[in-house]
């Protein structure tokens, strides 16, 4: 693959839509609550300890930005044809506030109640660079690092991207010799990802998808109000963490029944959705990370697709049914796997249950991607990214529609978060849900061949 020579800093340059792009836009609504919205962003929260140089980083920042063109990209969109355009970009805005005197055993949280006062505020999907940074600092030696990008501009594996770059570029501006590696731009993606839309392995996929899909919509779970009971928009986190013994419990199990813990996890929720919704025919989301050539393991941007999973519950007599009917559908789906923007044309209903009133789609998503959660910002500064948050937040960023299941396999076991609009769920119901998938999880991995509830 040739690469597209970067763009430059001061001139702008237009390109297709990536699929992924080009998804966003079928799901714009014109209004603050789509995924052009002001709250449409990703977070990613680092500890830093050590003697840190804020000049430093605020040039490390502005490089981040000349290296990854799509945190200087807008998705034009209101003309005939929407694409994207690489323009110039301002430096990153670093806003830098004092903690306090916050005693030792009090600052984590206090980091996390810095993180969520920063997600209270919002981000603009023209207003380059798509990218923010909030230093809070407890002494010279102690800060956390905020760093807010817009959806549009990335997805959870470009965080982990931003992360390690930025260290490797502030070691860089405070005099060491560092190598990044080498990361094509996101319009080379896009290239490359339009030039696969033909050819005999697209061909079979499409068709898996029709046969597949045939008849399918998506299921949901009832909403406590309707959406025409009208009421703003606002996005809240249910943060959570999995017992220890059972999140242990879920990696043995996965491993004996020759499965992956995504698997058994999204076993257990489509066992929720069938107990919950009476209906065996389980379609639900998951969201990969749209990551499968290496060549652009480093690349920033919108790589993300979406996956319906279309899980046929009806003969499944046991726990352990359930997981190997699961995981047959999920390889399927994994050898198959094509962007969802050329899968929705196949299924005329699928997405029809997002019409719904009083129903709500839930999409799950799994991390278990390869990065460092520890690294240095040069010699002097040593870095955590903060995975394991656990304080509720009133206000976060939006997602779409429906609500959005979030599970990260870390060291010290597993963390989960769930989003929902709280103008449609109450916090109990969510709470509930949470405790309805653990329950459900422990079932499995302590009596896999017990019999279905109902069965």
């Amino acid at each position: 693959m040739t690469a597209a020579p970067q763009a430059p800093a001061d001139v702008p340059v237009r390109a297709p839509l990536s699929l992924p792009q080009a998804f966003l836009v079928a799901f714009d609504s014109g209004d603050e609550g789509g995924p052009f919205g002001n709250r449409y962003f990703n977070t990613q929260v680092l500890r830093l300890t050590g003697a840190l140089d804020v000049e430093a980083l605020q040039q490390a920042l502005d490089d981040l930005v000349q290296r990854h063109e799509a945190l200087r990209t807008v998705v034009v969109r209101g003309g005939a044809e929407p694409y994207q355009e690489v323009r110039p970009a301002p430096p990153v805005r670093l806003v830098t506030s004092t903690l306090g005197d916050v005693p030792a055993d009090d600052r984590h949280r206090r980091a996390e109640e810095f993180a969520v006062e920063v997600e209270a505020g919002t981000l603009e999907v023209d207003d380059l660079p798509l990218l923010r940074a909030h230093l809070g600092r407890f002494d010279e030696t102690d800060a956390v690092l905020v760093l807010i990008a817009h959806h549009v501009a990335t997805d959870g594996w470009s965080l982990r991207v931003l992360a390690r770059d930025l260290s490797l570029l502030y070691a860089r501006r405070t005099g060491e010799a560092v190598e990044l590696p080498g990361a094509p731009s996101y319009r080379d993606f896009t290239v490359h990802q339009l030039g696969q839309t033909a050819g005999e392995r697209v061909e079979r996929s499409r068709a898996y998808w029709a046969r597949k899909l045939d008849g399918a919509r998506m299921l949901a779970v009832p909403m406590d109000r309707p959406r025409s009971a009208g009421g703003a928009k606002v996005t809240s986190t249910y943060r959570y963490v999995l017992d220890p013994d059972l999140a242990r419990a879920v990696g043995r199990f996965a491993a004996k029944e020759r499965s992956s813990t995504f698997i058994v996890l999204m076993a257990a929720y489509a066992a929720l959705l069938r107990q919950r919704t009476g209906n065996p025919d389980v379609v639900t989301p998951t969201i990969t990370a749209g990551r499968n050539e290496p060549e652009f393991e480093n690349t920033v941007g919108a790589f993300f697709n979406f996956i319906p999973l279309r899980i046929d519950l009806s003969d499944c007599l046991t726990w352990r049914d359930v997981v190997a009917r699961t995981r047959a559908t999920c390889l399927e789906a994994q050898n198959h796997e094509i962007p969802f923007a050329e899968i929705v044309p196949l299924a005329p209903e699928l997405m029809s249950t997002f019409a719904a009133d009083d129903l709500a789609v839930g999409a799950m998503q799994v991390f278990q991607n390869p990065f460092q959660r520890t690294g240095r910002f040069g010699s002097a500064v040593s870095y955590t990214e903060m995975r394991e948050r656990q304080v509720f937040q009133e206000v976060s960023s939006h997602i779409p529609d429906g609500v959005l299941w979030t599970l990260e396999v870390a060291p010290a076991g597993m963390v989960g978060q769930l989003k929902f609009n709280r103008s449609q769920f109450d916090t109990d119901t969510i709470a509930g849900l949470v405790e309805e998938l653990q329950a459900t999880l422990r079932a499995i991995v302590t009596t896999p061949d017990a019999p279905l509830p109902g069965v």
